[in-house]
């Protein structure tokens, strides 16, 4: 008979990555200035306006941080051009953090890529 007992017969369930959808090239050669990032999400969000702001404040809230962190962040609303950026109520905020050169070649390094390579998607 049936009976669900769920102890045997099936095959073990298992996850799988997608299959990509494109393919990558390598483009020989290495660029000498990577673009600044915030040109390339420019053009990466073109509906969108970014500005690189200074953090103003960055304070821990939570009273255990090892349990998870929690952080009070104020940003200096003077954007690169020095004109104040305007925000409003309702309005989004994306944060797109530069996590820096030293963190950048460290997962290079790691991959076996070089930092100013090319590449077409």
């Amino acid at each position: 008979g049936g009976g669900g007992g769920g102890g045997g017969g099936g095959a073990p369930f298992t996850l799988a990555a997608p299959a990509a959808q494109f393919e990558a090239e390598w483009l020989g050669g290495d660029a000498a200035v990577p673009p600044p990032a915030l040109s390339f999400l420019a053009r990466c969000q073109p509906k969108h306006s970014l500005h690189e702001l200074r953090v103003a404040t960055n304070r821990e809230l939570a009273s255990q941080p090892q349990h998870g962190s929690v952080r009070h962040l104020e940003l200096d609303l003077a954007c690169s051009g020095g004109a104040p950026c305007a925000y409003a109520t309702a309005d989004d905020l994306a944060v797109c953090p530069d996590n820096g050169p030293a963190l950048a070649a460290k997962l290079a390094s790691r991959l076996g890529l070089a930092p100013a390579a090319t590449f077409a998607l």
